[in-house]
């Protein structure tokens, strides 16, 4: 795979690179698979996200890209009632930012190692912590660089607690100061959440769950949500979290 063209992200009145695609992880807990279409092999995903920490919180500011049909895509195309700026309430985890000038080039998606890099970690879109690493002179980087160690500890499959609809979507009501995101529950994951309950049937239960799936080149999805159980068997599953995990950093 070719090196990819990043994303744009504007930080503290500084424009840069990101190593990141915050809307891959939106497509898929959303459900939703918009047909872009790819310029050059340096561009598979066939988009490019502008992308701004205001208020310690990640929002999506411009869009950029062709569809299959030829139409232009903009944020309005994805977020129709957003066409101006969207609140990222999906993003958990880790974003590596690379500062400097690149040492050794990786003919392979965000593979390159620069000078140093910058890790924003984010829970649910709210900037926690920062984190640089100087790649001329630190050692390997450790696992606490790109994971949160409370998530990690709960690797295989399993149900957690089982919660009534009410409770959830009361709980679940994502809130912005800047009005980006709608005052649903889910926000914008919250038509794939009315998706998700609408398969439901008399008697189901609706637990929590959390689950490891093995991924290729030697890493794994953690992932979490909401499924529904039925005759004491899992059926259709919410994603809330979705992140990609690297087996050699944490051990597993």
């Amino acid at each position: 795979m070719t090196a990819q063209f990043p994303e744009k992200l504007r930080y503290k009145n500084e424009d840069y690179a990101m190593h990141y695609n915050p809307l891959s992880d939106y497509f898929t807990m959303a459900e939703v698979k918009p047909d872009f279409q790819s310029p050059h092999t340096a561009l598979w995903r066939g988009y490019v996200g502008s992308w701004q920490i205001i208020d310690d919180r990640l929002y999506l500011v411009n869009l950029r890209g062709t569809y299959k049909d030829g139409k232009t895509v903009t944020i309005a195309s994805i977020f129709p009632d957003f066409p101006d700026r969207v609140f990222a309430h999906w993003v958990n985890g880790n974003i590596k930012v690379p500062l400097g000038e690149i040492l050794e080039y990786v003919h392979m998606g965000y593979g390159s190692i620069y000078e140093s890099d910058l890790f924003l970690y984010f829970e649910n879109g709210v900037l926690k912590s920062t984190r640089t690493k100087d790649n001329r002179t630190a050692d390997d980087i450790s696992p606490e660089d790109w994971y949160d160690p409370e998530a990690i500890t709960v690797v295989s499959e399993r149900l957690i607690n089982q919660h009534k609809i009410k409770d959830i979507e009361l709980s679940e009501v994502v809130i912005d100061p800047l009005f980006a995101v709608s005052g649903k529950p889910f926000g914008h994951l919250n038509n794939a959440w009315l998706r998700f309950f609408a398969t439901s049937r008399i008697g189901d239960e609706l637990w929590s769950f959390t689950s490891k799936e093995s991924a290729p080149h030697n890493t794994f999805h953690y992932k979490a949500g909401y499924v529904l159980v039925r005759d004491n068997s899992p059926k259709t599953y919410f994603l809330t979290l979705n992140k990609l995990y690297d087996n050699d950093l944490i051990g597993f």
